[in-house]
């Protein structure tokens, strides 16, 4: 967690970035007030009910939510570009301005050389 907080400040710094719209994204227990919940179907590691249930109390708590579920795919959603097109769908529409894209066809290139670059 410190890693996240110390992070912040550093992507609001790099003079591409607009620090009053930083956006992370976290795969377990999220802090945004708007919740996108990618979970796959066939995933091993957490079953789908849990995203489910979790999807529940966050709309009987009044949070606004959105479950995307996977069929076949696993815990990293591998077969569906780990769910990044929906993520920055998501993004885009919680944090963007109008007239930006951010849709993963328009940023893909990028996307792909920023996964190539993360240690395996």
């Amino acid at each position: 967690m410190a890693d996240v907080v110390y992070l912040i400040p550093l992507l609001s710094s790099l003079p591409e970035a607009d620090a009053d719209r930083v956006g992370m994204v976290g795969v377990s227990r999220g802090g945004m007030m708007a919740y996108l919940l990618l979970q796959g179907e066939a995933d091993q590691q957490v079953p789908v009910r849990k995203s489910r249930r979790l999807a529940e109390g966050a709309k009987a708590a009044g949070r606004p939510v959105r479950l995307i579920t996977f069929p076949g795919d696993d815990h990293g959603l591998s077969t569906h570009a780990h769910g990044l097109p929906e993520t920055l769908a998501w993004l885009g529409l919680h944090l963007g301005r109008g007239g930006e894209d951010h849709s993963y066809e328009r940023h893909v290139a990028e996307v792909r050389e920023t996964m190539g670059l993360w240690p395996r």
